[in-house]
């Protein structure tokens, strides 16, 4: 069994990429396996992303979250894997950039400044555009009420940081139909 790799605080891959990416890694005082640098994201995907290229963009996503680094980051994996991403990091635009955009899907964070991720997800629900297009939440909230909110609020899936990118991207093939 391959331990985890725990990248910035959001995102986890298992010791295998690393390795077969060529980049140094060590362990954290919990035994994780911690990426050295920040800049070796885009060495891992792009890496990664040769073994999985696409022909065309897939699907135009939305990713809305607070964290500039992570919101940085999952634009570039999403890029990757053949998405557009478009990125908001201020949730109180975020609706009035949906309007103009229309993406197909939805990464919500949760915790934000207002609205926060749940009153989003609402906001977004109750606009005839997005009453069905898909929304992940992507958060660090990993209790049972929090999802239960989170899926009351109009949210399809729910993902926890931190998450395997494969994860994300099976949740989104399943969501789009691919």
């Amino acid at each position: 069994m391959s331990r985890s790799v725990v990248v910035h605080e959001y995102f986890a891959f298992s010791a295998a990429v690393a390795q077969s990416a060529h980049i140094e890694y060590h362990s954290d005082r919990l035994g994780r396996l911690v990426w050295s640098r920040l800049q070796v994201y885009s060495t891992i995907f792009k890496t990664l992303s040769q073994k999985h290229k696409r022909a065309s963009i897939m699907a135009k996503i939305m990713v809305v979250e607070d964290d500039e680094q992570a919101l940085a980051f999952m634009a570039e994996v999403l890029a990757l894997d053949g998405h557009e991403a478009i990125v908001v990091n201020d949730a109180s635009k975020a609706l009035e950039m949906a309007g103009a955009s229309l993406p197909e899907v939805f990464l919500l964070d949760l915790m934000m400044p207002p609205p926060d991720g749940f009153k989003l997800c609402r906001m977004l629900r109750t606009d005839p555009k997005f009453k069905s297009t898909p929304i992940i939440i992507v958060t660090a909230l990993d209790d049972t009420d929090s999802k239960i909110v989170a899926i009351g609020a109009g949210a399809n899936d729910y993902i926890v940081k931190p998450y395997h990118m494969k994860d994300l991207s099976s949740k989104l093939d399943a969501l789009l139909g691919d």
